[in-house]
């Protein structure tokens, strides 16, 4: 039988086209399972002190499940503990459980797509998913919260800033986390293909008010594995108002040592009267034709 080789190069080309269309058209999905790597299985949870698990409904109808281990002393707060990227609640660290220790109620949040929670995750999921459990917690919740997040977690945090209700936030701590989607691809020289990054960093810290003034403490290590100290040093630069800690060891292994865990817990404690204030927008005459948007400070909710 012969071949037709014009109508067989018009056949790859085509197939070659309609790939790429696909592929593109499908980069964002692409992406997100390149960025999130949702561990497979799940463990069972430590008894060591009760708990019970919470139902937390997101504002696009995703619904996640949330954990909350009681301490059996006067609470002086709820720690919310955001995990990282490859982990979910059951596979977290017993050291984690010293806050229930040191008082403090323990809240630990699967995003979508991690553990029992529906869904998918991605950049914008994942400060949907933040969101709705500070709403949960400030509103269900008669108590200070404080806030513990590691790397994708911390910065997804960080990057939603700007929309979550912080009336009820004391204190917030991040560990490992990175300042931007486009700047980590570059530190790191690893790049997702066919992905526009300008849609990512809308949900990073970059892109949060520099200004914010709750209490918060960055930590890195210089040594990190995973993400790299630049992007530690990075984030301390772009929020003007936070504490950098410096340290040494593995992708998130500070909270696993007693004396880091006191610096961690006496944070906290010295910023539980902290009271959020949202910055006031000025009111602009239409007739004062010398002020420019360049000098104009715009308050953030």
């Amino acid at each position: 039988m012969l071949v037709n080789m014009k109508q067989l190069d018009f056949k790859y080309v085509f197939m070659t086209f309609f790939t790429f269309i696909v592929f593109v058209g499908c980069s964002n999905v692409i992406a997100h399972k390149i960025l999130y790597q949702p561990p497979k299985t799940n463990k069972e949870l430590s008894k060591a002190y009760f708990y019970k698990y919470l139902d937390i409904n997101t504002s696009d109808g995703i619904k996640l499940s949330a954990v909350k281990y009681i301490t059996p002393i006067d609470a002086k707060g709820v720690v919310l503990f955001l995990h990282g990227n490859a982990d979910n609640i059951t596979q977290l660290p017993f050291a984690l459980l010293n806050f229930v220790k040191e008082g403090y109620d323990l809240v630990l949040l699967d995003y979508r797509g991690y553990g029992k929670s529906e869904g998918s995750p991605s950049p914008k999921g994942l400060n949907l998913d933040i969101q709705a459990i500070i709403k949960y917690l400030s509103k269900n919740l008669n108590k200070n919260i404080y806030i513990y997040a590691q790397s994708i977690g911390g910065t997804s945090l960080l990057g939603t800033l700007n929309q979550m209700d912080k009336s009820k936030i004391r204190a917030i701590v991040t560990e490992g986390s990175f300042l931007s989607y486009k700047q980590l691809s570059d530190a790191t020289g690893i790049s997702i293909p066919f992905t526009d990054y300008k849609e990512l960093e809308p949900y990073a810290p970059i892109s949060s008010d520099r200004n914010m003034t709750i209490p918060l403490m960055l930590i890195h290590s210089s040594t990190d594995e995973i993400i790299p100290y630049s992007q530690g040093l990075a984030l301390s630069k772009h929020f003007i108002n936070a504490e950098h800690i410096k340290t040494t060891g593995n992708h998130l292994s500070y909270f696993r040592f007693r004396f880091n865990r006191k610096k961690v817990f006496d944070f906290f404690d010295k910023n539980k009267n902290y009271q959020y204030i949202p910055p006031i927008k000025p009111i602009i005459s239409v007739e004062d034709n010398n002020i420019s948007d360049d000098n104009i400070t715009k308050g953030v909710e």
